[in-house]
């Protein structure tokens, strides 16, 4: 679950006297998903965003979508910091046999019988990305 800065509306008022509303900080929290909630009107319903977060203390609430930002980039699908080139593209030649019916032979790799399945398909993958890499360069 991602960290997100909420905040709030507040009025204060401005050089002349007059209410305005501002937005202030109002404390950081877990985001914990988006929702949908909707308010009655005399001509119907009408929807808006919210997020569900929950505060340090434990309480959950319901704040509009646009009072919350996330404090940190999303990690998800993100390579990892030690990645290298040579890591990513091994990542993508596994993906690839994963996902294809082709056998070994059609792939132009003879397994070594002392690995397991998983250790194969790594190895092939790393394999992969060596001749990836050495055809960048020329």
């Amino acid at each position: 679950m991602r960290q997100v800065q909420v905040f709030k509306w507040i009025q204060e008022r401005d050089g002349d006297g007059k209410l305005q509303n501002v937005r202030v900080q109002d404390g950081a929290a877990t985001f914990h998903q988006f929702g949908a909630a909707y308010e009655e009107f005399e001509n119907g319903a009408g929807s808006y965003a919210i997020a569900i977060i929950e505060r340090a203390d434990g309480s959950v609430q319901q704040v509009n979508a646009d009072m919350i930002q996330f404090t940190a980039p999303r990690a998800f699908g993100a390579p990892a910091a030690n990645a290298d080139l040579r890591d990513r593209f091994a990542a993508k030649a596994m993906h690839g046999m994963m996902t294809s019916d082709c056998s070994w032979s059609e792939l132009g790799y003879t397994p070594a019988d002392t690995l397991s399945d998983i250790e194969q398909v790594a190895r092939f993958a790393y394999q992969m990305a060596d001749t990836m890499l050495a055809e960048r360069v020329k």
